[in-house]
């Protein structure tokens, strides 16, 4: 049985009418910018008969390039000098205990809401590419495959 929680007309014309570039462009959007689940747009294409392997591959490509986006952001943002003094303040007191268990709260980034945050803050305080991309990616992956699994 599937269910579709939220469909907002545009998102959903776009998957339907681009295909499985679109719902990889969406997938990409919800990872990134849109605070929208990306589950839904998968859910939406399995329901719509839309081969349900290939938008597997669409969403999980698509969701991987958006938090590696938020990636490199947060990178790219740790090495500048633009941020807030609270903020600041902020990251020099959690940066020890995010540096300490940060490969470990990349477990959290599969979560709805909090997700997306904690794949931009990896990129903040710099953990490993190699353990992002291992566990970032493969929980994504992992997620898209249990729908897939449970809609068969």
């Amino acid at each position: 049985m599937t269910l579709i929680l939220l469909n907002p007309d545009w998102l959903t014309d776009l998957v339907s009418q681009a295909g499985w570039m679109g719902l990889a462009a969406g997938s990409f959007l919800c990872a990134t910018l849109l605070p929208f689940s990306s589950e839904v747009l998968y859910q939406g294409w399995i329901f719509y008969g839309q081969p349900a392997g290939l938008g597997f591959f669409a969403a999980s490509a698509g969701n991987c390039a958006g938090i590696s986006l938020n990636y490199g952001m947060g990178f790219w943002a740790s090495g500048r000098d633009f941020l807030p003094e609270r903020v600041r303040i902020a990251t020099v007191k959690t940066g020890p205990w995010i540096r300490k268990y940060g490969t470990g709260a990349l477990f959290l980034s599969v979560l709805p809401v909090i997700g997306d945050p904690v794949t931009l803050a990896a990129g903040y305080f710099r953990i490993r590419i190699f353990w992002f991309a291992l566990i970032g990616f493969g929980l994504r992956i992992l997620r898209y495959g249990l729908i897939l699994v449970f809609n068969f």
